[in-house]
């Protein structure tokens, strides 16, 4: 003859049927099975032990599982709320950013030489301005911002040229005509051309006599004289 289930045996069940389902839908199932078994001896226990008062406090069982139980949810629900950390994705210290131009490095000037120590033949670094200043250009010397003109066989010599609106421009002096082909192709009736292996800034007009190679960097407004100026040098 079977024997029905014991008040104990009723109770146990239910406890382990209400905890495994909680366990099943909080992250702290490990906690559960330590805290059940646990629960087990201590529920058994109160309901054989007679009721007792602490400082007007009843101890009787039913309040003691109170209390126990709700301990058990406060710590269930605790548990599940429990906030959760999100990690942007933008803050990864692994992306990219765009990455940002190089700046170009400032140029380097050629340090100023006196016009008068710069001699070639026909033509010397003087007598090219002492032409503009004969057709009426105002002359000032300026450094040679670019240091591709040092590679030059020729001494470079920066020009502003006229008033206001000046004309920028570079006089390479060379010893003589043929010395020029060191550093140009040159035909007649035609602007020279850099040869290969040196570099200058881009210009906007390339003028050449004799032994001496203009090279403009900004027409202004006395291009058209200086011009005329420098191909009637004697």
């Amino acid at each position: 003859m079977t024997s029905l289930p014991s008040r104990h045996e009723i109770i146990r069940k239910r406890l382990e049927a209400h905890f495994e389902k909680r366990a099943q839908r909080s992250s702290w199932l490990p906690v559960a099975f330590f805290i059940i078994p646990a629960a087990m001896i201590l529920i058994g226990a109160l309901l054989f032990s007679a009721p007792r008062s602490t400082d007007g406090v009843s101890l009787t069982p039913v309040s003691i599982l109170g209390g126990f139980t709700g301990a058990i949810g406060d710590l269930y629900v605790g548990n599940s709320f429990q906030p959760t950390a999100e990690v942007d994705a933008d803050d990864e210290t692994t992306s990219t950013s765009t990455p940002k131009p190089t700046p170009e490095p400032t140029p380097t000037p050629i340090p100023m030489i006196d016009v008068s120590g710069v001699t070639g033949s026909p033509y010397a670094g003087q007598a090219v301005i002492d032409q503009f200043k004969e057709a009426g250009l105002n002359v000032t010397q300026r450094p040679v911002q670019h240091a591709g003109f040092a590679a030059l066989s020729g001494q470079a010599v920066g020009l502003q040229v006229g008033d206001g609106n000046a004309t920028d421009l570079v006089l390479v002096v060379y010893e003589s005509s043929g010395a020029v082909g060191n550093d140009w192709q040159t035909n007649s009736g035609q602007a020279p051309r850099l040869k290969s292996g040196h570099s200058l800034p881009e210009a906007e007009s390339i003028w050449w006599n004799r032994n001496v190679v203009v090279v403009v960097l900004d027409r202004g407004g006395s291009s058209s004289a200086a011009f005329d100026a420098f191909f009637k040098l004697r």
